[in-house]
């Protein structure tokens, strides 16, 4: 014979008289797939913030540079410096 577990009422709450203590108390627990599909939404999550803050890592790199009189500027990034010439190569 299977017990049936009484309805619980809102000041049974409060009071304690329920719940956890209840020998008949049920507590809800997830299946394999409702746990699956939470990590996968977790994961995607996740893996969603860090290529966002790759990507602006990768947009960071590049600077500011001033031709040697001081009057022109541009932004680029360094790709070469020869210290004996004193030549810089630049991507823009």
């Amino acid at each position: 014979m299977k017990k049936q577990i009484p309805s619980i009422k809102p000041t049974e709450l409060l009071s304690g008289t329920s719940g956890w203590n209840d020998p008949d108390f049920k507590a809800y627990s997830l299946s394999t797939s409702d746990l699956i599909s939470m990590k996968t939404k977790i994961v995607n999550f996740l893996s969603a913030g860090f290529a966002c803050c790759l990507l602006s890592l990768s947009f960071a790199q590049g600077r500011t540079w001033t031709s040697a009189d001081g009057a022109k500027t541009f932004d680029g990034e360094l790709q070469s410096y020869d210290p004996e010439t004193g030549a810089v190569g630049v991507t823009l």
